[in-house]
């Protein structure tokens, strides 16, 4: 028996002697047969986005024309892979590239291939006040908030959540005034400070600090005119 293994493609030849006995004996049939290796049909993509993102599970899915699921090994070269369900789910490790290799045998015949894509850390999120990121805002509306929230916008396809770690509430004039949260919800003295401020008066969100999956990031600053 003649098997064949490797990865390569194009026009091939198989040949042989088969013995077979007769009414005459024993007797020797030579033979020999072409066959055409292709390329093989391998999918790798992302099910969510076309980057993978650091701190988050990307969604992969790869299939080999063929193969079953099972039967198929996938390697990432930065960070690592893994099977969960009926799809991979990739985590990768440093931002720049990385390459996701997968493959398969079929009748002895190794097929398989790979996609590189580009690996980024998750976008920065915007930090939001009543659901808003500056202007005019209505005194009462900004008096009866909670807190500052940071997300990274409806049309981000992964669920990521960031929390806002601290903040500042400052006000200039004849004299700067400042108030520091050490947390996402407005401080009592924060509260009364904004409470004293006449309306046409600006006031600055700063130093703006959130911690998610990726780790720390310092957000814009928000700028309200009381209304």
């Amino acid at each position: 028996m003649l098997v064949r293994s490797g990865s390569s493609v194009g026009n091939f030849t198989v040949g042989g002697l088969l013995r077979m006995q007769t009414p005459e004996g024993l007797r020797s049939f030579p033979f020999s047969t072409e066959y055409t290796v292709g390329q093989s049909s391998t999918v790798i993509s992302p099910t969510a986005m076309n980057a993978l993102y650091i701190g988050v599970d990307n969604p992969i899915s790869v299939q080999i024309a063929g193969i079953p699921s099972e039967q198929i090994r996938v390697s990432m070269d930065n960070g690592n892979i893994e099977k969960v369900g009926n799809q991979w789910i990739a985590r990768p490790r440093t931002p720049g590239n990385a390459r996701i290799s997968a493959s398969g045998a079929v009748d002895g015949v190794t097929q398989g291939g790979h996609m590189d894509f580009r690996v980024r850390m998750l976008p920065t999120p915007e930090a939001k006040i009543a659901n808003r990121t500056g202007g005019n805002i209505d005194k009462n509306v900004l008096e009866a908030t909670a807190g500052i929230v940071a997300s990274l916008g409806d049309d981000f396809l992964f669920n990521v959540t960031y929390r806002v770690t601290s903040f500042s509430v400052e006000v200039y004039g004849a004299t700067t005034r400042s108030e520091a949260s050490t947390s996402q919800a407005f401080t009592a003295a924060q509260k009364s400070l904004i409470s004293s401020l006449p309306r046409g008066t600006k006031v600055f969100f700063t130093n703006i600090k959130a911690t998610g999956p990726d780790g720390n990031k310092d957000l814009k600053e928000i700028i309200f005119t009381l209304q």
